[in-house]
């Protein structure tokens, strides 16, 4: 078994970044490949 690399914060923050990038690229795609699911509406709170 090999050891895992260390990792500094900013190498994370990248990766955090490529996650969240690959997500709102791909969520639309999987979430209305067949049946288009209802919107969801955010009520404002004044």
């Amino acid at each position: 078994m090999s050891r895992l690399p260390f990792l500094e914060v900013a190498d994370l923050q990248k990766r955090e970044k490529d996650l969240e990038n690959l997500l709102a690229h791909h969520l639309p795609d999987v979430l209305f490949e067949d049946a288009a699911l209802q919107p969801i509406f955010q009520d404002q709170i004044t």
